[in-house]
């Protein structure tokens, strides 16, 4: 699905006056197949404190590995939330 999305009354860098203009950017919408973690709604990548393995929450076919993540309580999650900060932290992507 696209969205767009529209501006108007745009202030230029520079200039006293402002244009009045209708800015239209697409935009794509994407579902996740599988539902975040409460705690982790807004994070994809969620580690594993006992073994340092990261999962990618959007793309994980087994929803039973963060059940019981989230039941042990030994989760962690990434500041930015992308797989490579996961691996300097030493963390590796889990493979199914």
């Amino acid at each position: 699905m696209i969205v767009w999305v529209s501006r108007s009354n745009w202030d230029w860098p520079g200039s006293s006056t402002s244009a009045s203009f209708a800015l239209r950017v697409p935009m794509r919408l994407f579902s996740s197949p599988m539902q975040r973690p409460l705690k982790f709604q807004h994070h994809q990548f969620v580690g594993d404190k006992r073994n340092l393995v990261v999962y990618d929450v959007d793309n994980l076919k087994n929803d039973s590995l963060i059940d019981e993540l989230m039941d042990a309580g030994t989760y962690l999650c990434f500041g930015p939330d992308t797989a490579v900060e996961a691996r300097n932290r030493g963390f590796r992507l889990y493979q199914e």
